[in-house]
């Protein structure tokens, strides 16, 4: 979309004719200090256009004789009025030579103008699309700077969750150790007590075997002896399964321990 002149045509003239009656040279730059804005390409276009229209309609020099010698000195007031057209024309031709001078500068600086203007739009954009981009890495910085410190925060619990993990594994190691303790011990007064029964059988059996020298007592002790020794197989058969029980709970916990 194209921009929108600051001034017209008619307004650009005004201001250039003000400037050239007060004897002040019209530029872009006198212009835009009595118009207050306006781009120096397009006040150096309106400034060619007023000079082609000054060029096509110029002041005509009136040189107006006094009534009282306008017929004594007719004659002479015609010649000095072709005299006078002659360097109005010398003058003139001065002038339009000078105006092309100018003109071609002036060509040439608005070139360069329209030139810088077109450089200036361009960094103007390479400008806005520059800050675009550093908005967006402003964005993306912003973001990874919260997922990281969302990543640290994640790490410190994990860590957290961890030493208390390795303060319980430490705690139930040191209640499997002392069960494991409890239970050796329990299985080697269960073995001692185990040992005093085979010692007893022992002792009965060769009691029994004494005792049977008499036929009665010896018939009466063996009897004795005999329920007596089924009733220490039975004891010991289950002190047995007791041990061989806790044998393999202990096994099992150690196990547990050791995952």
């Amino acid at each position: 979309m194209g921009r929108i002149a600051a001034h017209t045509q008619e307004q650009v003239f005004e201001a250039a004719d003000k400037l050239a009656v007060e004897g002040q040279e019209v530029t872009p730059t006198a212009l835009r200090e009595v118009l207050g804005r306006g781009s120096f390409s397009t006040l150096g276009k309106h400034i060619e256009a007023w000079l082609r229209m000054r060029q096509a309609a110029p002041t005509p020099v009136i040189l107006e004789m006094p009534e009282i010698v306008k017929v004594a000195f007719a004659q002479c007031w015609q010649a000095a009025a072709a005299e006078a057209g002659k360097e109005i024309a010398a003058i003139r031709e001065k002038a339009d030579a000078e105006i092309k001078g100018v003109k071609r500068r002036l060509d040439e600086a608005l070139s360069e103008v329209e030139r810088l203007e077109e450089e200036a739009n361009v960094d103007a954009a390479r400008m806005e699309t520059t800050n675009s981009e550093l908005a967006a890495t402003q964005v993306a910085a912003t973001g990874a700077a919260a997922r990281e410190a969302a990543l640290l925060a994640t790490v410190e619990q994990m860590r957290q969750q961890v030493d208390a993990q390795q303060i319980e594994l430490a705690r139930v190691h040191g209640e499997v150790e002392a069960v494991r303790n409890q239970h050796t011990a329990e299985a080697a007064r269960l073995a001692d007590q185990l040992k005093d029964q085979k010692t007893r059988c022992v002792d009965l059996e060769a009691g029994l075997t004494a005792t049977r020298k008499g036929e009665r007592e010896a018939a009466a002790q063996l009897g004795r002896a005999q329920g007596e020794l089924d009733a220490l197989r039975t004891q010991v058969a289950s002190l047995n399964d007791i041990v061989r029980s806790l044998a393999a709970q202990d096994d099992k916990k150690g196990k547990k321990a050791q995952l």
